[in-house]
C-alpha cells in the first residue's frame, strides 16, 4: 500500500506543478508592449553680424586739475549726460541678429578693454532697435520679427583720464545672443 500511496502523491504533485506552470505561462501571454512618442523641434541657429561701430566721436583731453571726464553714447545714438567736451558727432553701434521667426532672444553686452591706458571702458548697454528710447542695461530680451530678424542698438560710457595723450583708441566689447 505504501507504494500506491506514494504514486498518488507523486501524481498529485505533478498535476500541481503543471498548474503552476500553466499560470506562469498565462501571465507571460498577457504581457503588453506599447510605443510612446518623443517630440523635438529644431529651431534656426542664431547668428549675429556687427553693423555700425559704437562711436564716441572726439573728446578734448581733460586738463590738469579737471579730473577724468566721461563720454556717454546712448543706445539711440544721442550723446548722454557727458562731463567731457565732446567734439564732432557720436553714433550708437548696431548688431543684426538672425534666427527663428517670432522667437524671443536674450542679448548681453560686456566691455572688455581699450587700446589706450588713458581710457577706461566703463559700461556698454543694449536695446532692441524697435524699443522706445535709450537703454542703459547690459542685457535686453526681445522677439525676432516674422522673418527671424532683429537689430540690437549698442551704447556705452568711457572715462578719459586727466592729461590723456591725444590719438585714436579702440575699445572692444563682447556681444552675446541666445534664445530665451
Amino acid at each position: 500500500m505504501k507504494s500506491s500511496y506514494t504514486k498518488k502523491i507523486t501524481a498529485v504533485s505533478a498535476v500541481a506543478l503543471l498548474g503552476v506552470a500553466a499560470l506562469s505561462t498565462a501571465n507571460v501571454a498577457n504581457a503588453v508592449t506599447e510605443s510612446g512618442t518623443a517630440d523635438v523641434s529644431i529651431v534656426t541657429a542664431l547668428s549675429a553680424t556687427a553693423g555700425d561701430n559704437l562711436d564716441f566721436g572726439s573728446i578734448a583731453a581733460p586738463e590738469t586739475g579737471d579730473g577724468p571726464e566721461t563720454m556717454i553714447v546712448e543706445t539711440d545714438g544721442t550723446e548722454g549726460a557727458s562731463s567731457g567736451d565732446q567734439l564732432g558727432t557720436v553714433d550708437n553701434g548696431t548688431f543684426t541678429i538672425a534666427g527663428q521667426a517670432s522667437t524671443s532672444v536674450d542679448v548681453t553686452v560686456a566691455p572688455v578693454s581699450c587700446t589706450s591706458g588713458d581710457i577706461t571702458f566703463d559700461s556698454v548697454s543694449v536695446e532692441d532697435a524697435a524699443g522706445a528710447g535709450p537703454g542703459s542695461d547690459a542685457t535686453d530680451t526681445f522677439t525676432l520679427d516674422g522673418g527671424g530678424a532683429g537689430t540690437a542698438n549698442i551704447g556705452g560710457q568711457i572715462t578719459v583720464a586727466e592729461n590723456a595723450a591725444s590719438g585714436a583708441s579702440t575699445c572692444t566689447f563682447n556681444f552675446t545672443v541666445d534664445y530665451s
